[in-house]
């Protein structure tokens, strides 16, 4: 019964974990041009409210086929194509293949150079995963397919090409998986979720000792720029929930979000403010947020983004911009000017999020 809890948890929480590998599709020549367009002026929103009618996001992302085949996924810009500035360096991003259509909680991560669109297959079965705060490393977490109530951690390389990951084997506690791996400031621990008889916990691991240290209940986990807190979700249902912050010797425990179905949090480099996705529960819409950490003020960055994405946000290294995503597309947003821009990539994916390398 126990191991019944621990599975049906966990594909609350990660929606289910297929056993199939990727077969990775040819790339195509074509490129996305970069879009950019202007979201309708937003005032900042309070997430306070209760939901008065039951309503549970669809964590499922739209993909564009049908029951009967499994062509290769196609996503579909937002508005016609004008100049924009070009990012540079690289984007780890997380795509679904031709033979993940039905994996929708899992994906094949690629780093893609931005400048001159060259892609690199460097793991399958990405569940999460987190840049190291120099950009050295990547740690992922992966699906044990042999297992699918089970999922583990690794870490590998930005310059390399996945062959040699280093799998992370910290205690387990429950014997249910290792989930969402997020790293310290100086690169010596990470934070990771697991269960125990069905209760979310979140773990502290030291990379030298390969020893743990329980922090609290919750799911998710975020570790803070300047490294002395991490927020994390009080799951629902719905493997949604509301945001808290918790210092990393456990005291001082604060809620940010109150009933609102909100997914894992990322933050900004300066360690100011959260962005994250959440269902508005009066419109009836997700929407992309951001919330000032200190005084709790939440806006609305990017309304109505369609379908809810299961992966976080992320933040540019400089704070100024959020890569999001939107039907099959990555999209940046100036947290400043609402102004959001189709970022230029391989146009034969579907992407499900991206994260810029930070800088060196």
């Amino acid at each position: 019964m126990r191991k019944h809890i621990v599975y049906i948890i966990f594909v609350l929480l990660i929606g289910g974990v297929s056993c199939r590998s990727a077969t990775l599709v040819e790339p195509t020549a074509s490129l996305v041009e970069q879009t950019q367009i202007t979201t309708a002026a937003t005032t900042s929103t309070p997430l306070s409210s209760p939901i008065q009618e039951p309503y549970l996001p669809s964590l499922t992302p739209t993909l564009p086929f049908t029951a009967t085949h499994t062509p290769t996924p196609i996503a579909t810009p937002l508005s016609s194509p004008i100049p924009t500035p070009i990012f540079r360096g690289k984007i780890a991003a997380l795509v679904q293949t031709r033979s993940q259509v039905h994996d929708l909680y899992e994906g094949s991560l690629y780093l893609i150079n931005l400048e001159t669109q060259e892609e690199h297959m460097m793991f399958e079965g990405v569940l999460s995963y987190e840049w190291s705060p120099t950009g050295h490393q990547i740690v992922l977490g992966i699906a044990n397919h042999e297992t699918p109530a089970y999922a583990e951690m690794y870490l590998i390389s930005a310059n390399g090409n996945g062959s040699q990951a280093v799998k992370l084997e910290p205690p387990l506690v429950g014997g249910a998986g290792r989930y969402n791996p997020t790293w310290s400031p100086d690169e010596t621990q990470i934070a990771f979720g697991q269960f125990d008889g069905g209760v979310a916990l979140i773990h502290i691991m030291d990379l030298d000792s390969n020893t743990v240290q329980f922090l609290t209940e919750g799911a998710k986990p975020a570790w803070s720029p300047t490294g002395d807190s991490i927020a994390f979700l009080r799951l629902a249902p719905s493997a949604t929930g509301d945001i808290f912050i918790i210092d990393t010797d456990g005291n001082n425990l604060r809620q940010l979000t109150q009933d609102i179905q909100a997914g894992q949090p990322a933050w900004s480099s300066d360690g100011t403010h959260l962005a994250f996705y959440a269902l508005d529960s009066k419109a009836l819409v997700n929407n992309l947020y951001i919330i000032d950490v200190a005084t709790g003020k939440t806006q609305i960055l990017v309304p109505d983004i369609g379908n809810y994405p299961v992966w976080p946000p992320s933040w540019l290294p400089d704070s100024s911009n959020i890569i999001f995503r939107q039907n099959g597309l990555l999209y940046n947003v100036d947290i400043n000017s609402s102004e959001v821009t189709l970022l230029k990539l391989p146009t034969h994916f579907y992407y499900l999020s991206g994260s810029l390398q930070p800088k060196e």
